[in-house]
């Protein structure tokens, strides 16, 4: 039977391991491009000078809006996926350089919800990993925008040469193509507290 410490270590471990991938989540400033307030079917161009939201765009075609397009009567646009606003690629590149750094041999997974209000328009888009100059892709998914949200993720697994540098991510989206609620999940990096685990349980069968 194992005995108190051991089950005391189990503990401590299986808490640290929870704790750790709690602050493990990378924080995307304005995930849901809530930044302006708009009221109902207002827009701003993300290149405005009178848009102070964290998210740049390349072209200056990048814009939020809350309801836009179905307030000038259009039924089959999409409301926001969560909240009130939503970001359209409209044939340029969003983009963001997070706070945070590479760290060597971590995996992180960009998730974005897209979609695309009118089935005769081009569906086109594609998800980044930069490094902080967003012009330096280090990774690519592509793929069509569905007419309601989807789902879209990509996986970057950082290298050596990455270790330091600030994460940079970026998204493309053909004509009205429609972005929301963006993430950027690195894995656990406290696998080594359950080899902790396995290591001490082999230490008390010998």
């Amino acid at each position: 039977m194992m005995n108190r410490t051991f089950l005391t270590v189990v503990a401590v471990a299986l808490f640290a391991l929870s704790a750790s991938a709690e602050a493990g989540l990378i924080t995307v400033p304005d995930p849901s491009f809530e930044i302006p307030v708009l009221a109902y079917g207002k827009y701003k161009d993300i290149a405005s000078s009178t848009y102070y939201g964290p998210w740049e765009c390349v072209s200056g075609d990048a814009w939020i809006d809350y309801g836009y397009w179905r307030a000038n009567g259009y039924p089959e646009d999409l409301y926001a996926h969560s909240g009130n606003n939503k970001a359209y690629g409209y044939e340029d590149y969003i983009y963001q350089t997070l706070d945070e750094t590479f760290i060597e041999g971590v995996t992180y997974t960009l998730s974005v919800w897209a979609g695309q209000p009118w089935m005769d328009e081009a569906k086109g888009w594609r998800l980044y990993f930069t490094t902080e100059d967003h012009t330096v892709e280090l990774a690519v998914a592509n793929g069509e925008a569905g007419l309601s949200w989807g789902q879209l993720s990509l996986q970057y697994t950082a290298t050596a040469a990455d270790a330091g540098k600030k994460i940079g991510i970026k998204m493309y989206g053909d004509e009205s193509v429609s972005f929301d609620d963006v993430t950027v999940i690195p894995e656990p990096a406290t696998l080594g507290l359950l080899g902790l685990g396995a290591l001490m349980l082999r230490r008390k069968r010998s």
